[in-house]
């Protein structure tokens, strides 16, 4: 039953994902459309939800479920597989997906960050590293309150 729960999550967000390469979103769309995934993820490794609130805001707990939880939200968006960040598809994202507005701002922060995006770190650690410079570069771009 919980495979065909996650199934029928997984076709719904590729549905909304189809939609949405169609009309760019704000971070406030990017949100709502991430709703599901972030639902998923935090049910899939046991992450607190204050936990990923506090990080939401800037406060990153050094903390294994928090750190896998990134991964998931990554590889449940196609922004990473396995332990290695899809670079090509983030950009796709990037500048398929996004407001206009967005797109610059963006892009910079990945520039900054690709440092981290190219370490041979695990998974769990790479989404967190990420994640962490990401918003530490601009938190203005980064989806991260759902």
């Amino acid at each position: 039953m919980k495979n065909i729960f996650l199934l029928v999550v997984s076709v719904l967000f590729a549905v909304n994902l189809h939609y949405a390469e169609s009309k760019r979103l704000s971070l406030d769309e990017i949100k709502d459309a991430l709703r599901p995934v972030k639902d998923i993820c935090i049910q899939r490794v046991g992450v607190s939800l204050k936990m990923v609130d506090d990080a939401s805001a800037g406060k990153f707990a050094n903390d294994r479920k928090l750190k896998c939880y990134y991964k998931c939200m990554m590889i449940m968006t196609k922004a990473m597989r396995g332990d290695e960040i899809m670079a090509e598809q983030f950009l796709k994202i990037t500048q398929t997906m996004l407001k206009e507005e967005l797109v610059d701002p963006m892009l910079e922060a990945m520039i900054h960050c690709a440092p981290i995006a190219n370490k041979p770190l695990e998974g769990c650690d790479l989404a967190f590293e990420l994640v962490k410079c990401l918003y530490d570069y601009d938190p203005k771009v980064i989806p991260m309150k759902t």
